[in-house]
Protein backbone atom coordinates (compact mmCIF):
# COMPACT_ATOMS: atom_id res chain seq x y z
CA UNK A 1 0.00 0.00 0.00
CA UNK A 2 1.44 3.37 -0.79
CA UNK A 3 2.33 6.19 1.76
CA UNK A 4 -0.65 8.24 0.18
CA UNK A 5 -3.55 5.54 0.55
CA UNK A 6 -2.43 4.56 4.42
CA UNK A 7 -2.79 8.48 4.83
CA UNK A 8 -6.36 8.39 4.20
CA UNK A 9 -7.11 5.83 6.90
CA UNK A 10 -4.12 6.84 9.24
CA UNK A 11 -4.50 8.53 13.00
CA UNK A 12 -2.92 12.13 12.76
CA UNK A 13 -0.08 12.34 16.01
CA UNK A 14 0.92 15.50 15.32
CA UNK A 15 0.93 17.38 19.29
CA UNK A 16 0.24 20.96 18.22
CA UNK A 17 -0.95 23.16 20.95
CA UNK A 18 -3.25 25.61 19.14
CA UNK A 19 -4.36 26.01 15.31
CA UNK A 20 -6.38 23.83 15.10
CA UNK A 21 -8.43 24.91 12.41
CA UNK A 22 -5.29 25.08 10.22
CA UNK A 23 -3.73 21.44 11.21
CA UNK A 24 -7.34 20.22 10.52
CA UNK A 25 -7.12 21.65 7.56
CA UNK A 26 -3.68 20.04 6.78
CA UNK A 27 -4.61 17.17 7.89
CA UNK A 28 -7.47 16.50 5.51
CA UNK A 29 -5.57 18.11 2.40
CA UNK A 30 -2.73 15.26 2.94
CA UNK A 31 -5.95 12.76 3.43
CA UNK A 32 -8.12 13.89 0.39
CA UNK A 33 -4.61 13.89 -1.91
CA UNK A 34 -5.19 17.56 -1.89
CA UNK A 35 -2.37 19.04 -0.83
CA UNK A 36 -1.30 22.70 -2.03
CA UNK A 37 1.83 23.16 -4.42
CA UNK A 38 2.77 26.21 -2.57
CA UNK A 39 2.04 27.44 1.25
CA UNK A 40 2.30 30.59 3.15
CA UNK A 41 2.64 30.07 7.14
CA UNK A 42 2.24 34.06 8.18
CA UNK A 43 2.23 34.84 11.94
CA UNK A 44 4.43 36.40 14.37
CA UNK A 45 7.44 34.55 16.12
CA UNK A 46 6.92 31.83 18.02
CA UNK A 47 3.58 30.65 17.13
CA UNK A 48 4.29 27.81 15.93
CA UNK A 49 4.43 27.89 12.20
CA UNK A 50 7.67 25.57 11.86
CA UNK A 51 6.48 23.24 14.18
CA UNK A 52 3.31 22.89 12.14
CA UNK A 53 5.46 22.39 8.64
CA UNK A 54 7.79 19.95 10.67
CA UNK A 55 4.53 17.75 11.28
CA UNK A 56 2.79 18.50 8.09
CA UNK A 57 5.90 17.48 6.26
CA UNK A 58 7.05 14.12 8.17
CA UNK A 59 3.49 12.91 7.38
CA UNK A 60 3.52 13.37 3.80
CA UNK A 61 6.84 11.02 4.05
CA UNK A 62 5.64 9.08 6.48
CA UNK A 63 6.55 4.96 5.56
CA UNK A 64 5.09 3.61 8.82
CA UNK A 65 2.68 0.22 8.75
CA UNK A 66 0.86 1.77 11.78
CA UNK A 67 -2.19 3.20 13.33
CA UNK A 68 -0.66 6.29 13.57
CA UNK A 69 0.61 9.26 10.96
CA UNK A 70 3.73 10.55 11.63
CA UNK A 71 5.05 7.49 13.14
CA UNK A 72 8.10 8.88 13.84
CA UNK A 73 10.07 5.51 13.56
CA UNK A 74 10.61 4.61 10.03
CA UNK A 75 13.72 5.59 8.19
CA UNK A 76 11.87 8.63 6.72
CA UNK A 77 10.18 10.19 9.69
CA UNK A 78 13.81 9.67 10.89
CA UNK A 79 15.52 11.59 8.02
CA UNK A 80 12.74 14.14 8.43
CA UNK A 81 13.47 14.87 11.73
CA UNK A 82 17.54 14.87 11.29
CA UNK A 83 16.73 17.43 8.02
CA UNK A 84 18.21 15.16 5.94
CA UNK A 85 15.99 13.30 3.56
CA UNK A 86 16.96 14.51 0.23
CA UNK A 87 14.06 15.03 -1.07
CA UNK A 88 13.62 17.75 1.39
CA UNK A 89 14.87 21.33 0.53
CA UNK A 90 16.13 23.84 3.06
CA UNK A 91 16.44 27.82 1.69
CA UNK A 92 17.67 30.29 4.78
CA UNK A 93 19.93 33.01 4.53
CA UNK A 94 23.47 31.82 4.77
CA UNK A 95 26.56 32.78 6.79
CA UNK A 96 29.04 35.41 4.42
CA UNK A 97 32.10 33.23 4.06
CA UNK A 98 34.23 36.44 4.41
CA UNK A 99 32.78 38.35 7.25
CA UNK A 100 31.29 35.24 8.92
CA UNK A 101 28.11 36.97 9.80
CA UNK A 102 24.88 36.05 8.83
CA UNK A 103 23.31 37.47 5.75
CA UNK A 104 20.66 39.74 5.57
CA UNK A 105 19.15 38.15 2.49
CA UNK A 106 18.21 35.34 0.65
CA UNK A 107 20.14 35.57 -2.59
CA UNK A 108 18.84 34.66 -6.29
CA UNK A 109 21.87 32.32 -6.01
CA UNK A 110 20.02 30.01 -3.25
CA UNK A 111 16.60 30.61 -5.34
CA UNK A 112 18.36 29.23 -8.81
CA UNK A 113 19.71 26.28 -6.75
CA UNK A 114 16.61 25.09 -5.23
CA UNK A 115 15.29 25.13 -8.67
CA UNK A 116 17.69 23.16 -10.50
CA UNK A 117 17.21 20.65 -7.73
CA UNK A 118 13.07 20.61 -8.03
CA UNK A 119 13.51 19.60 -11.50
CA UNK A 120 15.44 16.79 -10.87
CA UNK A 121 13.82 13.34 -10.27
CA UNK A 122 12.39 12.38 -6.47
CA UNK A 123 15.67 10.20 -5.30
CA UNK A 124 12.96 8.02 -3.39
CA UNK A 125 9.83 8.21 -5.49
CA UNK A 126 8.12 10.54 -3.35
CA UNK A 127 7.21 13.86 -2.44
CA UNK A 128 9.13 16.60 -3.19
CA UNK A 129 9.43 19.63 -0.61
CA UNK A 130 10.96 23.35 -0.39
CA UNK A 131 10.70 24.85 2.98
CA UNK A 132 12.30 28.99 3.04
CA UNK A 133 12.31 30.26 6.32
CA UNK A 134 12.26 34.28 6.85
CA UNK A 135 10.75 34.43 3.58
CA UNK A 136 10.75 38.17 4.47
CA UNK A 137 14.41 38.61 3.43
CA UNK A 138 13.66 37.02 -0.04
CA UNK A 139 15.15 40.38 -2.17
CA UNK A 140 13.52 41.85 -5.43
CA UNK A 141 15.69 39.08 -7.77
CA UNK A 142 15.33 36.05 -6.00
CA UNK A 143 11.64 36.92 -5.49
CA UNK A 144 11.22 37.15 -8.90
CA UNK A 145 12.88 33.84 -9.65
CA UNK A 146 11.17 32.23 -6.95
CA UNK A 147 7.79 33.34 -8.87
CA UNK A 148 8.90 31.50 -11.94
CA UNK A 149 8.82 28.44 -9.65
CA UNK A 150 5.53 29.04 -8.36
CA UNK A 151 4.56 29.66 -12.06
CA UNK A 152 5.27 26.77 -13.59
CA UNK A 153 5.32 23.93 -10.29
CA UNK A 154 6.63 20.37 -11.00
CA UNK A 155 4.87 17.07 -10.27
CA UNK A 156 4.28 16.23 -6.71
CA UNK A 157 6.44 19.42 -5.30
CA UNK A 158 5.05 21.77 -2.56
CA UNK A 159 6.68 24.93 -1.59
CA UNK A 160 6.60 25.93 1.88
CA UNK A 161 7.57 29.57 2.81
CA UNK A 162 7.79 30.79 6.73
CA UNK A 163 7.26 34.52 7.64
CA UNK A 164 7.05 36.75 10.20
CA UNK A 165 6.43 39.37 7.98
CA UNK A 166 4.28 38.62 5.33
CA UNK A 167 3.94 42.63 4.51
CA UNK A 168 7.17 42.17 3.29
CA UNK A 169 6.33 39.44 0.55
CA UNK A 170 5.58 40.22 -3.09
CA UNK A 171 2.11 40.79 -3.76
CA UNK A 172 2.37 37.94 -6.92
CA UNK A 173 4.23 35.36 -4.75
CA UNK A 174 0.71 35.69 -2.13
CA UNK A 175 -1.38 35.44 -5.26
CA UNK A 176 0.01 32.06 -6.35
CA UNK A 177 0.04 30.61 -2.68
CA UNK A 178 -2.12 29.06 -0.09
CA UNK A 179 -2.17 31.64 3.28
CA UNK A 180 -2.36 30.55 6.30
CA UNK A 181 -2.69 32.57 9.04
CA UNK A 182 -1.30 32.07 12.22
CA UNK A 183 -2.70 33.89 15.23
CA UNK A 184 -1.92 33.97 19.13
CA UNK A 185 -3.10 30.31 21.12
CA UNK A 186 -5.75 30.96 24.21
CA UNK A 187 -3.54 31.14 27.47
CA UNK A 188 -5.61 28.23 28.77
CA UNK A 189 -4.65 25.84 25.56
CA UNK A 190 -1.32 27.07 26.36
CA UNK A 191 -1.50 25.83 30.00
CA UNK A 192 -3.31 22.60 29.37
CA UNK A 193 -0.60 21.50 26.98
CA UNK A 194 1.89 22.10 29.32
CA UNK A 195 0.42 20.23 32.47
CA UNK A 196 0.27 17.45 29.43
CA UNK A 197 4.13 17.63 29.54
CA UNK A 198 4.02 17.08 33.16
CA UNK A 199 4.79 20.28 34.18
CA UNK A 200 3.90 21.60 37.80
CA UNK A 201 0.28 23.60 38.24
CA UNK A 202 2.33 26.62 39.41
CA UNK A 203 4.75 26.61 36.53
CA UNK A 204 2.45 25.92 33.63
CA UNK A 205 0.71 29.15 34.91
CA UNK A 206 3.56 31.37 34.95
CA UNK A 207 5.02 30.00 31.57
CA UNK A 208 1.17 30.19 30.10
CA UNK A 209 0.99 34.05 31.22
CA UNK A 210 4.91 34.84 29.95
CA UNK A 211 4.24 33.35 26.54
CA UNK A 212 1.42 35.55 25.30
CA UNK A 213 0.04 32.95 23.07
CA UNK A 214 3.36 31.68 21.56
CA UNK A 215 3.51 27.99 21.94
CA UNK A 216 7.47 27.74 20.99
CA UNK A 217 8.17 30.11 23.63
CA UNK A 218 6.41 28.54 25.73
CA UNK A 219 7.90 25.09 25.43
CA UNK A 220 11.45 27.21 24.88
CA UNK A 221 10.82 28.33 28.33
CA UNK A 222 9.85 25.22 30.06
CA UNK A 223 12.66 23.60 28.68
CA UNK A 224 14.93 26.41 29.40
CA UNK A 225 15.06 27.68 32.97
CA UNK A 226 17.60 29.84 31.26
CA UNK A 227 15.13 31.73 28.85
CA UNK A 228 12.70 31.81 31.90
CA UNK A 229 15.45 34.25 33.79
CA UNK A 230 15.83 36.21 30.54
CA UNK A 231 12.61 37.36 29.93
CA UNK A 232 12.11 37.94 33.75
CA UNK A 233 14.71 40.07 33.58
CA UNK A 234 13.44 41.68 30.33
CA UNK A 235 10.40 43.02 31.88
CA UNK A 236 12.31 43.79 35.20
CA UNK A 237 14.92 45.95 33.14
CA UNK A 238 11.89 48.09 31.47
CA UNK A 239 10.32 48.65 34.54
CA UNK A 240 13.58 49.59 36.05
CA UNK A 241 14.12 52.22 32.53
CA UNK A 242 10.78 53.63 33.40
CA UNK A 243 12.26 54.96 36.82
CA UNK A 244 15.63 55.96 35.42
CA UNK A 245 16.47 59.31 34.54
CA UNK A 246 17.54 59.60 30.38
CA UNK A 247 21.50 59.76 32.31
CA UNK A 248 20.66 56.16 33.97
CA UNK A 249 18.78 54.76 31.05
CA UNK A 250 21.87 55.91 28.67
CA UNK A 251 24.14 54.18 30.70
CA UNK A 252 21.99 51.18 30.47
CA UNK A 253 22.84 50.56 26.97
CA UNK A 254 25.48 48.31 26.88
CA UNK A 255 24.16 45.93 29.47
CA UNK A 256 20.55 45.43 28.29
CA UNK A 257 22.13 42.92 25.68
CA UNK A 258 25.14 40.30 25.28
CA UNK A 259 26.30 42.57 22.45
CA UNK A 260 28.34 40.52 19.49
CA UNK A 261 30.44 41.10 16.68
CA UNK A 262 28.15 39.63 14.47
CA UNK A 263 25.04 41.82 14.32
CA UNK A 264 22.64 39.64 12.44
CA UNK A 265 22.53 38.27 16.35
CA UNK A 266 22.21 41.66 17.57
CA UNK A 267 19.05 42.10 15.76
CA UNK A 268 17.39 38.62 17.19
CA UNK A 269 18.23 39.39 20.32
CA UNK A 270 17.10 43.24 20.03
CA UNK A 271 14.23 41.70 18.44
CA UNK A 272 13.91 39.57 21.56
CA UNK A 273 14.21 42.50 23.85
CA UNK A 274 11.63 44.26 22.23
CA UNK A 275 9.07 42.23 22.26
CA UNK A 276 9.43 41.40 26.08
CA UNK A 277 9.00 45.25 26.54
CA UNK A 278 5.93 45.08 24.83
CA UNK A 279 4.74 42.28 26.82
CA UNK A 280 5.62 44.54 29.73
CA UNK A 281 4.33 47.53 28.81
CA UNK A 282 0.82 45.40 27.59
CA UNK A 283 1.26 43.94 31.51
CA UNK A 284 1.60 48.01 32.65
CA UNK A 285 -1.75 48.95 30.87
CA UNK A 286 -3.41 46.05 32.07
CA UNK A 287 -2.43 46.79 35.86
CA UNK A 288 -3.18 50.22 35.83
CA UNK A 289 -6.53 48.97 34.56
CA UNK A 290 -7.01 46.97 37.53
CA UNK A 291 -7.31 43.65 35.66
CA UNK A 292 -5.08 41.13 36.72
CA UNK A 293 -5.91 38.04 35.66
CA UNK A 294 -4.41 38.16 32.41
CA UNK A 295 -1.31 39.56 33.18
CA UNK A 296 1.99 38.22 31.92
CA UNK A 297 4.05 38.61 35.03
CA UNK A 298 2.35 39.22 38.26
CA UNK A 299 4.89 41.47 39.57
CA UNK A 300 3.67 44.49 37.04
CA UNK A 301 0.39 44.92 39.41
CA UNK A 302 3.22 45.86 42.27
CA UNK A 303 5.41 47.48 39.90
CA UNK A 304 2.45 50.31 38.97
CA UNK A 305 1.99 51.26 42.26
CA UNK A 306 6.03 52.27 42.23
CA UNK A 307 5.62 54.53 39.32
CA UNK A 308 4.16 57.48 40.05
CA UNK A 309 5.55 59.06 36.84
CA UNK A 310 3.46 56.42 34.73
CA UNK A 311 1.02 58.11 32.62
CA UNK A 312 -1.56 56.85 29.58
CA UNK A 313 0.43 59.42 27.56
CA UNK A 314 3.77 57.66 28.46
CA UNK A 315 2.99 54.43 27.78
CA UNK A 316 1.28 54.87 24.51
CA UNK A 317 4.31 56.96 23.65
CA UNK A 318 6.74 54.10 24.69
CA UNK A 319 4.68 51.33 22.47
CA UNK A 320 4.98 53.98 20.00
CA UNK A 321 8.55 53.65 20.09
CA UNK A 322 8.63 50.04 19.90
CA UNK A 323 6.72 49.42 17.11
CA UNK A 324 8.83 52.23 15.43
CA UNK A 325 12.11 50.41 16.78
CA UNK A 326 10.73 47.51 14.80
CA UNK A 327 10.66 48.35 11.49
CA UNK A 328 13.73 50.72 11.60
CA UNK A 329 15.65 47.09 10.63
CA UNK A 330 14.22 47.06 7.35
CA UNK A 331 16.45 50.29 7.12
CA UNK A 332 20.10 48.64 7.92
CA UNK A 333 20.23 50.72 10.89
CA UNK A 334 22.52 49.13 13.74
CA UNK A 335 20.86 47.61 16.20
CA UNK A 336 22.44 49.45 19.53
CA UNK A 337 21.50 52.67 17.53
CA UNK A 338 17.79 51.76 17.63
CA UNK A 339 17.94 50.74 20.62
CA UNK A 340 19.72 53.79 22.11
CA UNK A 341 17.00 55.72 20.19
CA UNK A 342 14.25 53.86 22.49
CA UNK A 343 16.11 54.31 25.63
CA UNK A 344 16.49 58.27 24.45
CA UNK A 345 12.82 58.99 23.95
CA UNK A 346 11.24 56.53 27.05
Amino acid sequence: MTAEADAKTARFLWEICGHGKITDYLKASISGNQVSHAYVFAGGRGLGKGTTAAKFIKTMFCQGQGEYRPCNECPACRQVESRIHPDIYYVNRLIDEKSGKLKREISVDQIRDLKAKLMQSTLLRSWKIAVIDEAEALNDNSANSLLKVLEEPTAKTVMILITSNIARLPKTIISRSLVLNFLPVKRGEIKEYLLSRELSEEKADRISRLALGRPDVAMALAENPEALSEMQKHFDDFIAILRSDMAARSAMLESLIDWEKDESLNIKKLIALLDDWQAALRDLVLALNGNETNLASLKSARETNNLKQLTWDRLINADLLIVKAKKMFDFNISSKNILENVLINL
